[in-house]
């Protein structure tokens, strides 16, 4: 439970860096999310019901859902791992994995929590919207044991992603060169 509070710790202490600077928070957070607009337009512009009224079958919500299902585990991982796009040049090039070795705590917790991409949150909110707005156009009514589905689904999605980067980020070091 201490670890926890560590790690809570670390994210409060970030966020609060991150407020200091308001407009540049709702900014990114903003830009986010009209980087992932992008690629629901492109679905929207796709599949119009008119020239192209499905893809293989899948009508526009149907794929909106998928869409947005899939953009709520991506932004948890996103949220949780910037640090594991760049560990080759940060850590083991540039030497600062000694620094989170000689700490008492965890190091791949370390690594992952010391710093956070606050920005996905504009595409969570994105992913819910899009999300539910297919849900209500596909008929679908959720009960509560699917809503803690949904939940639990969205969480082990990033998580999965989360472990898959872990272990490219580790191949970082059996290379030499920057790239990792």
């Amino acid at each position: 439970m201490k670890t926890f509070r560590v790690y809570f710790a670390y994210f409060l202490q970030f966020f609060k860096g991150r407020l200091a600077y308001r407009w540049d928070f709702l900014v990114s957070i903003v830009g986010s999310a009209l980087m992932t607009l992008s690629g629901l337009l492109f679905i929207i512009v796709l599949i119009d019901g008119k020239i192209i009224p499905s893809l293989a079958g899948w009508k526009r919500e149907e794929v909106l859902l998928i869409y947005g299902y899939s953009m709520i585990s991506m932004a948890i991982f996103s949220t949780l791992a910037p640090n594991l796009y760049q560990f080759a040049d940060k850590y083991i090039i540039e030497g600062q994995f000694d620094r989170v070795l000689l700490r008492p705590v965890d190091s791949l917790s370390q690594v992952l929590f010391e710093s956070f991409n606050i920005d996905a949150i504009g595409s969570l909110l994105l992913g819910l919207a899009v999300l539910f707005y297919s849900l209500s156009a596909l008929g679908i009514e959720l009960s509560a044991v699917d809503y803690l589905w949904l939940l639990i689904s969205s969480a082990s999605g990033g998580v999965i992603l989360l472990s898959f980067f872990t272990i490219l980020a580790s191949l970082s070091f059996h290379f030499e060169d920057r790239i990792g």
